[in-house]
């Protein structure tokens, strides 16, 4: 847990999330745009097919998502999450810029032909893989930084720079296309937004090279070393070997990084007691791979799978009320269709709407309310509602004017819900996975279900609308949601095998089993009288250092000082002192009779009457040869004679 005062939460969390920011003005930008967007790139010989092309290259920045967050998410698991996040806003700024200089189809002088929609595609698929780096990490950065008490409404915050994303893209389009004329829009307005984006990105690149790594993925850093040096000792490797296969950076930032171990950290990397894990034992595999993608295939499948499940309705529910609805108001909606201002008012206006449910929701978890249940009666209001506000957005024989006040009604009602269902599978979804795979699946299970099953709705809606009889296309969003709802129900209910995981304190209160008061409770129970804050380690390795006692002992919490025995009489001991008499007595469990390097490390708690007695008695010792010093008696041999008198 890190202690930042208010106005540091605020930045981190926005630095964090500027790249979603980026990320949303360019999505939404394609959304605002999309009937200058489709004249530029595509012929306009046939309307229809026209449209199908644009959302299919639309999409397909979202289908290549999934393969950016398997390699994005393993660099954010063996090197940081920060390095993830600075590499992923770059990725995302050059093919965004690179579209702003595109060719056109046949508008103005620029023109390619065919080429310009080829070319688009491939700038899409390049963005769309570098898009899969870029939300998953900062939601999972977040989620590791935050302390319990706020860990809901500040990842509720990093969603919202969703929304952020998408207002300023809304602005954007409607500062173009209401002060640059029509033709202009064509030939070279529609490039802006997207030029945009290189400033944006160095800014966010600059800002995010500060950020610090949350501890709970150090901590799980050093949880494995500890491992791999007890594979290595029962293989007859030495300590010191393992301590030097460290890199530098790493050993010399332990010191410093120790200091802010807690409860927390520790408790987020226990995944491995059986106890704990119930019905994931015999579900998941417990290979150590060093490579995050097979780690997390090879053991955590299923969790991806019910991911992507738990999350399929308000990925497409999402995107359809965000992409296909919007356009909808524009191309068939009231007896004069909507105009284009108004549809981007509404737009705002439930972007608004929306973030006021991801904060409500982000605020009733940090109070302890369950998120799987909350995400289950959310889904099932936004199922039942979805109906009536489609067809609010659909033509009618009956359309009037009146109907775009029912749309501003409808749609931002819709979107509260909507945020809602965001924030509760978010949260939840990332402490399905351990932390050293946290991000790589995290990322994958969340860019199938926001990238691929979200992006893919409003090609998906609009295909289902071509094959439906005429009165039933008012319903064919509908159809799609209520068949991703029931995969998220059941979604909903396989998330209960993850109670272990989610239960665990500071994991948030997620289904909250215990709250921050029971862990208070604990960690104020009655020790043993003996254990305290000072360990005396005996039969260590004589050439072990002070940074291998670092290395082994600072797994378990803040050190304050290790003395290394270095005398003669002192080889082989030492002194080590914790900052907290809970960490001590963990030390002591865990490595009481470890082995290093062949020796079987014995550990006491410091007792100080103890250790005054021993120092008197070799004060004794030493007063008693001193005397035979000064008399000339030798020690050993007047002991020897002493023993033959007797026996004669």
């Amino acid at each position: 847990m890190t202690k930042l005062t208010r106005a540091e939460w605020t930045r981190v969390v926005l630095v964090a999330g500027i790249g979603t920011v980026l990320e949303w003005m360019d999505f939404y930008i394609f959304v605002q745009m999309t009937s200058t967007l489709k004249a530029v790139f595509f012929p306009k010989s046939n309307p229809t097919a026209q449209t199908l092309l644009w959302w299919a290259v639309y999409a397909i920045g979202f289908v290549v998502r999934p393969l950016g967050a398997l390699i994005f998410g393993s660099i954010g698991d063996i090197w940081g999450r920060q390095v993830t996040l600075r590499i992923a806003i770059i990725g995302m700024a050059i093919p965004t810029v690179i579209i702003g200089c595109l060719p056109t189809y046949n508008t103005g002088s620029y023109t390619a032909g065919i080429a310009a929609p080829i070319l688009l595609t491939i700038m899409r698929l390049v963005q769309g893989f570098c898009m899969g780096g870029e939300f998953g990490p900062a939601i999972i950065y977040i989620s590791e930084l935050a302390p319990v008490n706020k860990r809901g409404r500040l990842v509720a915050c990093l969603q919202m720079t969703v929304n952020i994303g998408m207002i300023i893209a809304t602005f954007l389009a409607m500062l173009l296309q209401n002060t640059v004329s029509a033709e202009d829009l064509l030939v070279w307005g529609w490039r802006i937004p997207f030029l945009l984006a290189f400033v944006t990105a160095l800014l966010g690149y600059y800002l995010r090279a500060g950020l610090p790594e949350p501890k709970a993925f150090l901590n799980a850093q050093r949880a494995e070393k500890k491992r791999i040096e007890k594979e290595a000792m029962a293989n007859g490797e030495a300590v010191g070997d393992m301590a030097h296969a460290v890199s530098t950076k790493s050993m010399a930032s332990i010191k410093s990084e120790d200091s802010g171990v807690d409860g927390e950290s520790l408790a987020e990397e226990a995944y491995e007691a059986p106890e704990e894990e119930g019905a994931l034992t015999k579900l998941h595999g417990h290979h150590h791979s060093k490579i995050p993608i097979f780690r997390v295939l090879m053991n955590n499948w299923l969790g991806l799978l019910i991911n992507v499940m738990y999350m399929a309705w308000v990925s497409a529910a999402f995107y359809g009320m965000a992409s296909w609805a919007p356009n909808q108001l524009i191309d068939k909606t009231l007896v004069h269709k909507a105009p284009t201002i108004v549809m981007q008012g509404i737009v705002i206006v439930s972007m608004l709407s929306n973030a006021v449910g991801l904060y409500l929701t982000g605020h009733m978890f940090d109070k302890g309310v369950k998120a799987i249940w909350i995400n289950a009666g959310v889904m099932l209001a936004g199922m039942g509602t979805c109906v009536g506000v489609f067809y609010g957005v659909w033509e009618t024989p009956y359309a009037t004017q009146a109907k775009t006040l029912a749309c501003w009604f409808l749609i931002p009602l819709f979107q509260f819900i909507v945020g809602m269902a965001m924030a509760s599978v978010v949260l939840p979804a990332t402490r399905i996975y351990a932390p050293l795979e946290r991000t790589t699946g995290f990322s994958f299970a969340y860019n199938c279900g926001y990238g691929v099953v979200g992006g893919l709705t409003p090609f998906v809606v609009t295909s289902i609308i071509g094959d439906l009889d005429p009165a039933l296309k008012a319903y064919a969003p509908s159809f799609w949601m209520l068949a991703l709802g029931g995969a998220s129900l059941l979604g909903c209910y396989l998330m209960k095998l993850y109670s272990p995981r989610l239960n665990k304190p500071f994991v948030g209160r997620i289904d909250a089993a215990m709250s921050a008061a029971s862990l208070a409770q604990q960690r104020t129970r009655r020790l043993p009288p003996e254990v305290n804050r000072v360990l005396y380690v005996r039969n260590l390795p004589f050439n072990i250092s002070a940074e291998e006692m670092y290395a082994l002992f600072g797994k378990f919490g803040a050190i304050r000082q290790i003395r290394v025995g270095s005398s003669k009489e002192t080889r082989g001991t030492a002194y080590i002192v914790y900052e907290d008499i809970y960490d001590a007595k963990t030390a002591v469990d865990h490595l009481s009779g470890f082995n290093v390097q062949n020796r079987y490390l014995i550990i006491l708690y410091y007792n100080s009457t103890r250790h005054k007695q021993k120092l008197s008695l070799k004060d004794q010792e030493a007063e008693l040869r001193r005397m035979q010093e000064k008399h000339g008696v030798d020690g050993e041999q007047h002991g020897k004679e002493k023993g033959g008198g007797a026996a004669k």
